[in-house]
């Protein structure tokens, strides 16, 4: 038996978390937690700060790494290096303070093939879940949309609402 711990980390322990979206490089950012209660969100392409940051917004962000976990473990699963060669949706690398790194990478999962869309189309990707490898530990596990999904936002989540 094994814990299915992907990310548990106290707010005020996490120095950073990037999250890079592979397809959409523009995307990608780091959150910097400065200490302090300061904070500071980049975009990683341009290595640009986002000017006017909701600190509520990163404080919230970072407390959702309290408690991730993985929903399955499939280090025997026959189609592992056939979805590993495949370019990952997204990263997600967290960096605590003592410079321990923790990253996962998280793949498309392939729909049933009876799932459909709104209009009686077969959807090509499993609305609900992906596959993901944690690097670290080289484990290959499925993860679910419902509890990855906050740790990937749009980077306008940290921006200052008017």
């Amino acid at each position: 038996w094994r814990e299915r711990v992907v990310f548990r980390y106290l707010p005020n322990n996490i120095r950073s978390v990037k999250v890079d979206y592979t397809e959409f490089p523009d995307r990608s950012f780091e959150v910097i937690n400065d200490g302090n209660n300061l904070f500071s969100v980049k975009y990683i392409k341009s290595n640009l700060a986002i000017p006017s940051i909701d600190t509520f917004a990163v404080k919230q962000y970072l407390s959702y790494f309290q408690d991730i976990q993985y929903e399955t473990l499939l280090n025997k699963f026959s189609k592992k290096d056939s979805v590993l060669a495949t370019t990952p949706i997204a990263s997600i690398t967290v960096v605590d303070n003592k410079d321990v790194v923790n990253t996962i990478r998280m793949y498309n999962m392939p729909a049933d093939k009876d799932r459909v869309n709104a209009e009686g189309n077969p959807l090509k990707f499993d609305p609900d879940r992906m596959y993901a490898q944690i690097m670290e530990s080289k484990d290959f596990c499925i993860i679910q949309y419902f509890v990855f999904g906050k740790l990937i936002p749009s980077v306008d989540y940290f921006t200052r609402k008017k």
